[in-house]
């Protein structure tokens, strides 16, 4: 019941939701008012005042900057963009060492880590299942990763506005981090250790590693995870959905820290 009203409310304020900042007055507007983006995009070539704003603003926010061709800008709307186009942010990322703070506090948090999903829906689906195993952070990479719009709210119904996240850089160097915090880095790749068969011990704290479906894990992230972990198979198919495989794999690391603090 509470999903659903989160949903309608949303729907209503439509200012929260797939909203988009188009051409260089509605833009202004918004730097003026300190407005929350999920990303924007500048026109190659594009050069003045708003330009020089443009590039201060996302290096103060930490607001992912992508030139593109006008080719690329005419394709994602009809109106006059002169430009330049924002996608308004639904739910504010955390920077990341707030982000880590927040995560030092909650010492039981499994962290989620999506190496380069960039479907939208897919990451919807994947927050939905990992909120309800106990996910309450999730990282993401500054590029090649599906917006945070108004279908992930709804893929996720609601759960990705109750998880913190934070998007950097390098993943590589954010997960070497959480390693020395003391976390133990899982890598979900096909053919490896089932996940069934992992040890883990008490209190362990755990972040699981799912890329993208046609590509998987980047190889220099597999390097660094200190396992690599599968689900059982028995049927032909290659491969599952990453949101149905990341929500067997949450399931079954929750099972077994239940098991150990029991």
């Amino acid at each position: 019941m509470c999903t659903i009203l989160l949903l309608l409310r949303m729907k209503r304020d439509k200012s929260r939701l797939d909203d988009k900042i188009i051409g260089r007055k509605p833009m202004t507007e918004a730097l003026s008012r300190e407005h929350s983006f999920e990303k924007i995009w500048l026109q190659r070539g594009l050069t003045g005042e708003l330009e020089i704003a443009v590039r201060a603003y996302c290096k103060e926010y930490d607001i992912p900057l992508q030139i593109v061709p006008k080719a690329k800008l005419d394709r994602m709307t009809r109106s006059a963009h002169q430009g330049i186009i924002g996608q308004s942010a639904i739910s504010t990322s955390m920077r990341w060492e707030e982000w880590l703070v927040d995560l030092d506090s909650d010492k039981c948090s499994m962290v989620l880590i999506a190496d380069q999903i960039t479907d939208v829906r897919n990451l919807g689906a994947l927050c939905r299942s990992a909120e309800v195993f106990g996910v309450r952070h999730l990282l993401l990479p500054k590029q090649q990763s599906a917006l945070i719009n108004q279908d992930a709210v709804k893929s996720s119904a609601g759960a990705i506005l109750r998880i913190k996240i934070t998007k950097v850089a390098s993943l590589a160097v954010a997960i070497e981090t959480l390693q020395m915090r003391d976390f133990l880095i899982l890598s979900a790749e096909l053919g490896q250790a089932l996940v069934c068969d992992l040890d883990i011990r008490p209190n362990q704290r755990i972040a699981l590693i799912l890329g993208s479906e046609d590509r998987g894990v980047r190889p220099h992230l597999s390097r660094i995870a200190d396992h690599k972990i599968s689900i059982p198979q028995v049927g032909k198919t290659d491969s599952l959905n990453v949101s149905v495989a990341g929500g067997i794999l949450l399931y079954a690391l929750r099972n077994k820290l239940s098991a150990i603090s029991v």
